[in-house]
């Protein structure tokens, strides 16, 4: 498979799940989500740019949600973070868009797995498991378009990579087989007409986004996100306004929020305690701390995170992180305004056996996982599960790590 063409870690069995488990943790994604996007627009009086500049982003970037575009273009798919602690899932974070780490393995591994190759019993998992996300997204796109127009899937694939034109060519053939014409479209050669998205010869009225805005490979065509953004007679599944709604700060604030019902607090109770990192008093399980002050003096259980990062960078572990530099990293948070202290939550050791591929050894590992539930277009589709094999607590952020994704089954 070529998402591992330079050699790796390769799960030789999917996690599992008890059914009813994994129910729960797909009503749970679903109802976060919803509610983190509903009380964000609402404390915002339906504003989306007042809920941009609660998200942190900057006046120029505003073109990110002033195209008009319907937000559920934006906020169709997402994936949570989720670690298991003592049982319970425990949200650290969600990321919106259509550009998400583990679409492609998740599904690859879900097929692999549910073709014979698992060691489970057949009847234990064949036909009882949600769509592969790849083809939840394909039907997404097919309800979104009008018959018989043509899905670009758009994004950068470096020279020689094959992996990445791997993960193209399974999109393509996951819209082909759910009836819509499609095609992978480099950004770099596309062009902007007023008929729709134009390349060799074809007309492309629906567009799939397959890149991060602000990722390096943006470097290879400036301003082609903001102009796509814009486009007439394009239908944009991936419309930048996701950026918004993936902030961290609107987690913090949706964890502070005091205007919830019980039954939303119970869903919130499931997101580990999350606050803007500031010097004003917030709720904290029945008081108010201010939280900078609470990470310092508890920094053996705080995590501070920049509010609209990704892939871990910036993220500090107070417990892995010398008192002078957490003071100095607090200070730099306070200066900023955009970083968010979260309670750390320890995470359930879940053993998987893995190929080295390098090596060929198989080994088993018996570390924590990440979850990342998927919901597309209102459902569930599938939950993509990230290993590593680093013994410290703090293994997803050592730069010398190894890990693996692999899939959840239900059983």
């Amino acid at each position: 498979m070529g998402i591992w063409q330079r050699g790796g870690l390769i799960p030789i069995h999917p996690m599992v799940a008890r059914r009813d488990w994994a129910e729960r943790l797909a009503t749970l994604t679903k109802d976060l989500g919803d509610l983190l996007i509903s009380r964000s627009l609402a404390r915002a009086a339906g504003d989306l740019g007042a809920v941009a500049t609660a998200a942190g982003l900057r006046a120029d970037e505003s073109w990110k949600y002033q195209s008009g575009r319907p937000l559920q273009d934006a906020l169709g798919m997402y994936r949570a973070d989720v670690v298991v602690s003592s049982g319970v899932p425990r949200f650290l974070e969600f990321n919106f868009g259509t550009c998400l780490n583990g679409i492609a393995s998740t599904s690859l591994l879900q097929q692999t797995f549910l073709s014979g190759i698992s060691v489970l019993p057949e009847t234990t998992v064949q036909g009882r498991q949600p769509p592969t996300v790849l083809d939840a997204r394909a039907a997404w796109a097919k309800r979104s378009l009008k018959p018989g127009q043509r899905c670009g899937v758009v994004g950068f694939a470096a020279e020689g990579d094959e992996g990445s034109l791997r993960v193209f060519d399974a999109d393509v053939q996951a819209l082909r087989k759910a009836g819509v014409p499609s095609d992978f479209v480099p950004a770099k050669n596309a062009v902007i007409t007023d008929a729709g998205l134009e390349h060799e010869g074809r007309v492309y009225h629906g567009v799939l986004r397959y890149f991060l805005l602000g990722s390096r490979y943006e470097t290879a065509r400036p301003g082609f996100a903001e102009a796509l953004e814009s486009a007439p007679n394009v239908r944009l599944l991936g419309a930048s306004s996701y950026e918004i709604f993936t902030s961290k700060l609107l987690l913090a604030d949706l964890c502070c929020d005091q205007g919830l019902s019980r039954a939303e607090r119970d869903l919130v109770s499931h997101i580990p305690w999350t606050a803007r990192a500031i010097d004003t008093r917030v709720p904290r399980r029945g008081s108010r701390v201010e939280p900078l002050v609470w990470a310092e003096q508890n920094r053996e259980l705080a995590v501070l995170k920049p509010g609209r990062g990704a892939g871990s960078r910036g993220v500090l572990i107070g417990a892995f992180t010398p008192e002078n530099a957490w003071r100095q990293a607090l200070d730099r948070a306070a200066n900023e305004g955009d970083w968010v202290i979260q309670e750390q939550v320890p995470g359930d050791r879940m053993p998987v056996a893995y190929l080295d591929s390098n090596s060929d050894d198989v080994r088993t590992v018996d570390q924590p996982a990440l979850l990342g539930p998927f919901v597309v277009d209102g459902a569930y589709a599938g939950c993509y599960t990230r290993h590593t094999t680093a013994e410290a607590a703090d293994g997803f952020l050592r730069a010398d790590r190894k890990e693996f994704s692999n899939c959840l089954l239900a059983v």
